[in-house]
């Protein structure tokens, strides 16, 4: 149920981020075709140009700063908002009369709307956007083993639907509005976030731990002034302001020192952090995110801080703004991949090679294709046949694709992941022989002992339930070679609440989390020496559960390895299953003896040799009175 919730969550945040791109570069192609590159500024009931950018459609038109834009095509402007409805109806090329008043003087100016499109601008707003979607994609699936792994694909993906909200040029004005408060709240979740995420990497600080409600302060500010400024805006709009101060005060000289205030933050608590670390691992964790955050936190600064001293910013920082915010999502692979920030870095360099044979592999087949059609089509001329030769080669490469491709991932995973592919057959060798050993009480001492070998465990435990009444029994275990005393035999109902949530999770779990859910279980993992327990699901029935000991070495556990044991699990679970069903079909349960049909099959059997090799046969009776007292 939760892996589908998260998958839900992936498929939504993806689709969402790339619609808004989608419409972000539609959206920023209008613009640009009835842009004339000035910015205006209202100065009482009049429209004064404030800046007009150097050797755009305004600039050639001769239209300078200052100017008073009194109409536009003939349409008279006393706001910002009576300028955008006019500005709407402009088309790239067709000039439009632009009134203006320059020292007293009235001039009409002719203006031809329209600028090249922003094609460096678009493609690093893509890339950028694209770089924290992949961040958070990666991160959001350890989510629930590690707070980080949350943190940080939470923020990613705020960042990544920020980068994505379209600018609003196409839309209504009430869409636009829309898109504005969208924007300040999604800032102030990612003060919140960005800020607790600086005071966990590497690890909480002690000051930290001792003041749980400090990460509920970071989201508290940074919420409390994005719904603030968001009222403001809103009410403004309506013209029914509720609050003592009007947006312009709180989106911008209050907007300005919060984000001053909060690049600070960020950087102080990362070097506090890089600074307390001890091991080398630890420091350069913090040390590669510090330094991924520092151009975002000069360019904040910077932004914010020179305007107030009167400069005016130049119109090459719309680009530097998104340069800035990639070094942090380089930092952070480096971080995962260099120095296992999260226990993501195989799951990172094995998508990132199979996506490049995927993307290899694509070009290839729509280069064969292309080619192959080309020398067919040549070589057949207009003749009738050459189009289903041509369809039957296309098809042909088509089919060949994904068996090629699985063949190198396969080549791959024994060459560069020769520890994944080697547990992999390790485990799936270890599923299809259990059932050669015949017996339940074979198959759990086997498995236990192998397990505990190809993982180095301190110990392993494998605990069955009864297809009657689905109370889990130990069926082996190496905690004791010599068995285990009855007192510590796990009997446990199917309702229990760890049960329950084990067959929620459908995974491996570690063992405190499972014990947080049942005092019961708590003492039962503790008696068992487990740290990681490994549900055996029959559909959505717990038909058992492994409780696997810590590794030798104090070892964590890999995402990959927990991956295959999810699957191992599958297969073992339905051994089970199907042991269950043999003997439950062949021994009577109160008494262990065969049942009359078993009995029937078995006789009919020797009856069978007894003619074929011609050697007696003999059948013996008893009858045992009370037996089943």
């Amino acid at each position: 149920m939760r892996n589908q919730a998260n998958r839900i969550v992936l498929v939504a945040l993806t689709a969402t981020v790339l619609a808004f791109l989608s419409f972000q570069m539609w959206d920023e192609a209008y613009a640009a075709s009835r842009r004339i590159g000035i910015t205006v500024a209202l100065q009482g009931h009049r429209l004064k140009v404030d800046e007009v950018s150097k050797g755009m459609p305004a600039d050639r038109a001769g239209l300078q700063p200052g100017d008073i834009i009194v109409a536009v095509d003939g349409i008279p402007i006393r706001s910002g908002s009576d300028y955008d409805e006019v500005a709407a109806t402009f088309r790239r090329g067709r000039p439009v009369p632009f009134t203006i008043e320059r020292n007293g003087k009235r001039l009409i100016l002719p203006v031809a709307p329209g600028t090249p499109f922003p094609w460096l601008q678009a493609l690093m707003s893509i890339v950028a956007t694209l770089s924290y979607l992949a961040i958070a994609l990666l991160a959001f699936p350890g989510a629930p083993r590690d707070v980080r792994h949350l943190l940080l694909a939470a923020f990613s993906g705020a960042v990544a639907l920020e980068l994505a909200t379209p600018n609003g040029a196409l839309m209504p004005y009430v869409l636009s509005l829309g898109g504005t408060l969208l924007f300040y709240l999604l800032t102030g979740i990612q003060m919140g976030l960005l800020l607790h995420l600086a005071s966990v990497i590497p690890s909480s600080p002690p000051w930290m731990k001792k003041r749980r409600w400090i990460p509920y302060l970071y989201y508290g500010i940074g919420l409390s002034a994005s719904t603030l400024i968001s009222i403001s805006i809103v009410t403004d709009a309506m013209g029914h302001r509720i609050l003592p101060w009007p947006s312009e005060v709180l989106d911008g000289p209050v907007f300005d020192v919060l984000m001053s205030l909060w690049a600070v933050a960020v950087i102080l608590i990362l070097t506090y952090q890089v600074a307390r670390s001890t091991g080398r691992t630890e420091r350069a964790q913090a040390l590669l995110v510090l330094i991924g955050l520092l151009p975002w936190a000069i360019f904040t600064l910077t932004t914010e801080i020179v305007p107030q001293l009167g400069y005016s910013l130049p119109d090459w920082l719309t680009i530097a703004q998104l340069l800035v915010l990639l070094p942090y999502p380089v930092t952070v692979f480096l971080a995962i991949q260099r120095h296992r920030l999260f226990d993501i870095e195989l799951v990172v360099r094995r998508s990132i090679l199979y996506s490049g044979i995927t993307i290899v592999l694509v070009a290839l087949f729509y280069g064969a294709m292309g080619l192959g059609g080309m020398v067919l089509a040549d070589y057949l001329g207009k003749r009738s046949t050459s189009i289903w030769l041509i369809s039957g080669a296309t098809l042909l490469v088509g089919l060949l694709f994904w068996p090629l491709r699985q063949a190198i991932q396969d080549v791959i995973d024994r060459k560069i992941f020769p520890e994944r592919h080697a547990l992999r057959t390790s485990l799936a060798s270890l599923a299809a022989n259990l059932p050669a050993k015949g017996s339940l009480d074979a198959m759990g001492r086997h498995l236990v002992n192998e397990l505990t070998r190809t993982f180095t465990l301190s110990s392993a435990t494998l605990l069955v339930a009864d297809p009657g009444s689905g109370i889990l029994v130990a069926q082996a275990s190496n905690v004791k070679p010599e068995g285990l005393p009855p007192e510590h035999s796990l009997i446990m109902g199917p309702d229990d609440p760890a049960m329950v949530y084990l067959a929620e999770a459908g995974r491996p779990l570690p063992a405190a989390q499972v014990a947080a859910v049942s005092s019961s279980m708590a003492l039962r993992l503790r008696t068992f020496e487990a740290s990681l327990a490994v549900p055996l699901l029959s559909g959505n029935r717990v038909a058992g559960v492994l409780l696997l000991g810590a590794k030798q070495g104090g070892e964590p556990w890999r995402r990959e390895e927990l991956e295959l044991l999810r699957l191992f699990a599958l297969n073992v679970a339905a051994v089970l299953e199907n042991v269950r069903l043999f003997q439950s079909a062949t021994y009577e349960g109160l008494t262990g003896l065969y049942r009359r049909e078993a009995i029937l099959e078995i006789l009919e059997k020797e009856m069978h040799r007894s003619l074929r090799y011609g050697r007696p046969l003999t059948v013996v009776m008893a009858d045992i009175d009370f037996f089943k007292r």
